[in-house]
């Protein structure tokens, strides 16, 4: 089954967690990425499921989708890529 990691755990991200939880995905076929403890612990409470960081979850995922603001798109953005390449060179 496909994984999809949502990078961000905010508003946006909590938003599609919950769609995508109402639409049938289950929650280990989901992970978010979230910098912010307090944030991550109410995710993984509120919804059971995994809370990591972007490297993890991108390494994990088939599908990434970016819910982050937009003046943190570009960092997100390096992360992603960083692991990314990572993961290519270690193939």
């Amino acid at each position: 089954m496909a994984r999809i990691a949502i990078i961000g755990g905010g508003s946006i991200g909590e938003a599609l967690l919950g769609g995508l939880l109402s639409a049938g995905k289950q929650v280990k076929d989901l992970v978010v990425a979230e910098k912010d403890p307090a944030r991550a612990k109410y995710l993984s409470e509120k919804y059971t499921v995994l809370v990591t960081t972007v490297a993890d979850a991108v390494d994990t995922a088939t599908y990434v989708v970016v819910a982050v603001k937009p003046h943190d798109v570009k960092d997100v953005i390096g992360d992603i890529a960083e692991t990314a390449a990572k993961l290519a060179s270690d193939a």
